[in-house]
């Protein structure tokens, strides 16, 4: 079966843009449904639970200003992330914090019918992931969160980070065996 889905969304991607273009304001409350979700979840993950809705707010502000010079030469995606990725950067500089991670947010993906062990577990590997996560360098992070979290094609993550899919390809690649290589040994342990 091929899966379209990618397709379809760049098309109505495409299709919100012209509408704006043409002068339809509510073409950016459909823009701003459809993309809100994957700019927090990026903006969370790069600059924390802190600053995220912040991030999220200015760069829909960015966007809404820019989306009148955007074509639809690439995609919609990379460039809204493109700009996510720029407003963390500008947050991160300005604000000069680590990030941490609250131990409550550990757990939101578990169901509350889990057996108790079984919650701890899912927390403790979380944070095994997280602290992993948080080893790898910055372009390698960044490659790995949006294309296993946020769901972008390489060729969209060449267009956001700038480089070719090759260079994604490694990046990623370099990630995960990087992570392999840290948890593997903390999961035998967990194991014993």
């Amino acid at each position: 079966m091929i899966d379209c889905s990618g397709e379809f969304e760049m098309d109505q991607d495409a299709a919100l843009v012209t509408a704006f273009h043409r002068g339809d304001e509510r073409a950016f409350d459909v823009v701003f449904q459809r993309h809100k979700r994957g700019v927090y979840n990026l903006a969370y993950r790069t600059v924390g639970a802190e600053l995220a809705e912040d991030v999220m707010q200015e760069v829909f502000i960015q966007v809404y200003k820019s989306l009148g010079r955007f074509r639809s030469t690439g995609s919609f995606r990379a460039w809204i992330y493109g700009i996510t990725l720029n407003v963390c950067r500008d947050s991160k500089r300005r604000h000069n914090r680590r990030r941490t991670i609250p131990y409550d947010d550990a757990g939101e993906s578990i169901p509350d019918e889990s057996d108790p062990s079984d919650i701890v577990q899912a927390r403790w590997m979380y944070q095994q992931v997280e602290i992993g996560m948080l080893s790898l360098r910055e372009d390698e992070r960044l490659a790995v969160e949006l294309h296993y979290l946020q769901g972008l094609s390489y060729r969209e993550l060449s267009e956001v980070l700038h480089c070719s899919t090759g260079t994604i390809k490694a990046r990623v690649h370099h990630a995960v065996c990087r992570l392999r290589q840290l948890l593997l040994p903390s999961i035998a342990q967990e194991e014993k």
